[in-house]
């Protein structure tokens, strides 16, 4: 009976630490890939006030580079990925 009991829960820490170390990465990624498109966002109405050259070419990069970040998380869905790995994690800690 110990033995199983020991499996089981040598079983469960492995899997707490890797649900944790999924969630903080997808947290990562996440958090991350929208502060780069934030300070994009933000840059673009100083950038369009500004008549440098190549200004128009960079407003087109930046909006395209926005809009590529979005894509990618929405195809990745790292926040609700996050969250459900951090819950499981969670859950997974109440039986040790």
């Amino acid at each position: 009976m110990e033995k199983e009991e020991q499996y089981l829960k040598e079983r469960l820490e492995e899997q707490i630490v890797w649900y944790d170390k999924k969630s903080i990465f997808c947290q990562k990624c996440y958090k991350y890939t929208k502060i780069v498109i934030g300070l994009c966002a933000i840059s673009l109405s100083p950038l369009a006030v500004l008549k440098v050259q190549y200004t128009d070419s960079l407003l087109v990069f930046i909006g395209a580079l926005i809009a590529v970040l979005e894509y990618f998380l929405s195809i990745n869905h790292f926040q609700e990925r996050w969250l459900q790995y951090r819950i499981t994690c969670g859950c997974v800690k109440s039986f040790v």
